[in-house]
């Protein structure tokens, strides 16, 4: 059927036809290995002769192929170059795809064709359709992380309108954000100050934000520091506790310039700090710059006082403030770090009273080397956490003219890596290895037969991946690993008085008492299973949907380990792990996602162990459930199996 429909699509002269004949190879993932050059420039040379639905499935079907020269690359813009001027937004997009993808390895033509699509996509914007123009300009903030010069000198078109609805300007505060630079970025922070009066709580949040981050990208431009401290003088909580947050930020990134923002900061009372992150912030800064604030013990000495009332995030925060200020400025901060340490030991959160402890213990053990530990100078920033990577952006770029842009994630994110269509056609890429487990046939382009005693289909092995996907997102599932068993502490060292903190702690030490040591049960033996162990299809099939003794985890992969599963079509994989007496039953998918099915007995007793390992080429990651007729097995397994993935 696969070939008819191919020459169908190279000789009918329907186009509506050739749309249908087209449609259905790329749904079936035939489409991409039929791209030609023949095949490309005829669907190209009649596009005008397709439905605009038509249109953008052959923009698509061509964006896979790969031109051989530069000239065929200008030739196909030459052909397309009408259809960026299209009334459909849906076929300007396709080609604008098309555009940026053929010319990335061209970097001039490439800066051209960023020119050459800036009109179509402002004229897309024009419109009234507000859905369309949220996708465009998802397209226009993913560009402008790329290519910013391209929009710089067009930043007012990203202002704010009155009538658009929040989600519209919100990103459009984005796309400032991105486009900000030397020329423009005291234009933009101006602007920016003007919606951070707005009656929209949640806008003038967004405005005080992108002023934070242009004054972080954009450091070298006069007054973008003073307008974003001349939001603390408004007077509302909220834009003041937003405020704070983003001065933190600056004075992580650049400590130069702490100097003038603690200056404004210090003017500002704790109490009137309401929102935990802002308060944590505030406090953040007392400690790390209180040598330049006159009353900073003092302020968190009231903070403290109220301790038990507090969020973890702001405890947290008082606890390091009141150990940094301590070595900045011992005698007015000695009575302040008792009192934190004494309250924050009580506390039942277990990450505020374990760093209590911590501290407590590093200022016992050497005093010297507690202020190493917690009063060095810290690295300089390059890049916060919550910003998007450019390997991930790059991801993105690949994935144009999809959801993935509007969600701003690899679509292998929040997708099925297999779509529910193709499960029985993925069915006939696993091959079965026979009862003795031995023989393993690797997935191939081509179907492998399964074996006379087929499973029933309502019970396929790879008919479960909703399923799969529900038990791995579920922390509370009974198949959670057991954690593993904390050493036991170490005696504490004898207690001895650190600038009379321990009267300060009711003449109580922090440090727990020596105690007896429990005795430890002794490690389990090592997993021991049989050689060549027998199971058919069938049993294997009926087992694994009664046991319901199991475990997940996941196992991260490295580059070499995800190339050894790959490589030879997984038959190394395999026989690595046939070598560790388990037994391959099934192995097989196709790229991103391969799975493989293994199976296992003890040598001590009739137990069945039986696993799925999913691998994940996209995280580089293997999602593993191990299943066994006894509850003590499947931990045993997952010990042995991680071995053997550790070597690869």
């Amino acid at each position: 059927m696969l070939e008819d429909l191919h020459d169908m699509l190279q000789k009918d002269p329907d186009a509506q036809v050739v749309a249908n004949c087209m449609s259905v190879l790329l749904e079936t993932g035939s489409g991409q290995s039929l791209v030609t050059r023949a095949l490309v420039i005829s669907l190209l040379n009649r596009i005008k002769e397709f439905s605009e639905w038509a249109q953008c499935q052959v923009l698509e079907f061509a964006s896979h192929y790969r031109p051989s020269d530069e000239q065929e690359v200008y030739d196909f813009m030459n052909v397309l170059d009408d259809r960026l001027s299209h009334s459909n937004s849906a076929v300007v997009m396709a080609t604008v795809k098309m555009f940026l993808h053929y010319t990335l390895s061209m970097p001039a033509t490439h800066q051209q064709v960023l020119e050459r699509i800036k009109d179509p996509l402002m004229t897309l914007l024009s419109r009234d359709h507000f859905e369309t123009a949220y996708a465009v300009l998802c397209h226009f903030h993913l560009i402008a992380q790329r290519a910013p010069i391209i929009f710089s000198q067009i930043y007012t078109t990203f202002y704010c309108r009155i009538n658009e609805p929040s989600y519209i300007k919100h990103l459009k505060l984005d796309i400032l954000a991105a486009i900000a630079d030397e020329t423009n970025a005291y234009d933009i922070a101006t602007e920016l100050t003007e919606y951070v009066n707005d009656i929209d709580e949640k806008l003038a949040r967004k405005a005080i934000r992108t002023v934070g981050k242009i004054a972080l990208e954009v450091q070298d431009v006069p007054g973008l520091v003073e307008r974003l401290l001349g939001f603390l003088d408004i007077g509302k909580d909220f834009v003041t506790a937003e405020t704070i947050v983003q001065v933190k930020d600056l004075a992580r990134k650049y400590p130069d310039i702490a100097e003038v923002c603690v200056g404004s900061i210090s003017n500002i009372s704790l109490e009137d700090v309401e929102e935990p992150e802002a308060r944590a912030a505030f406090i953040w800064i007392l400690g790390e710059h209180g040598q330049g604030i006159q009353d900073a013990p003092y302020l968190l000495e009231a903070c403290a006082q109220g301790f038990t009332n507090e969020e973890d995030q702001v405890q947290l925060a008082l606890l390091s403030a009141a150990m940094k200020l301590f070595f900045k400025r011992p005698p007015e901060c000695q009575q302040l770090l008792g009192v934190t340490l004494a309250a924050a030991s009580a506390e039942s959160s277990q990450d505020v009273h374990d760093r209590a402890l911590l501290y407590y213990r590093l200022l016992h053990h050497n005093l010297q080397e507690a202020k190493r530990v917690v009063a060095s100078p810290a690295p300089a920033i390059t890049r916060f956490a919550e910003e998007q990577s450019p390997e991930q952006r790059d991801h993105i770029f690949d994935e144009l003219n999809t959801l993935a842009v509007i969600y701003r994630k690899p679509s292998s994110s929040f997708t099925n890596a297999v779509p529910a269509h193709k499960e029985e056609e993925e069915e006939g890429l696993i091959s079965i290895g026979g009862g003795s487990g031995g023989a393993v046939a690797a997935a191939a382009p081509a179907p492998v037969t399964a074996p006379a005693a087929a499973v029933d289909e309502g019970s396929s092995l790879l008919s479960h991946d909703e399923q799969q996907e529900a038990f791995f997102a579920d922390p509370t599932s009974n198949g959670t690993p057991p954690a593993a068993r904390a050493p036991s502490p170490s005696p504490a060292a004898p207690a001895m008085d650190l600038l009379g903190l321990d009267d300060l702690l009711g003449g109580t030490s922090l440090a727990p008492p020596p105690a007896a040591q429990p005795q430890q049960p002794p490690a389990p033996p090592p997993l021991q299973l049989r050689p060549q162990p027998q199971l058919s299809p069938q049993v294997f099939q009926q087992k694994w949907g009664t046991l319901t003794n199991m475990i997940k985890f996941q196992h991260s992969l490295s580059a070499s380990a995800m190339a050894f599963v790959e490589a030879n079509k997984h038959q190394d994989f395999c026989k690595k792990v046939t070598a560790a007496n388990v037994a391959v039953m099934a192995s097989g998918g196709a790229p991103p996602t391969y799975r493989f099915y293994f199976h296992s007995q003890r040598a001590d007793r009739e137990t069945r162990i039986l696993t799925e390992s999913i691998v994940d080429k996209n995280t580089s990651t293997m999602q593993v459930i191990v299943k066994a007729d006894d509850t003590e097995s499947p931990e045993q397994f997952q010990r042995l199996y991680q071995a053997v993935l550790n070597t690869l």
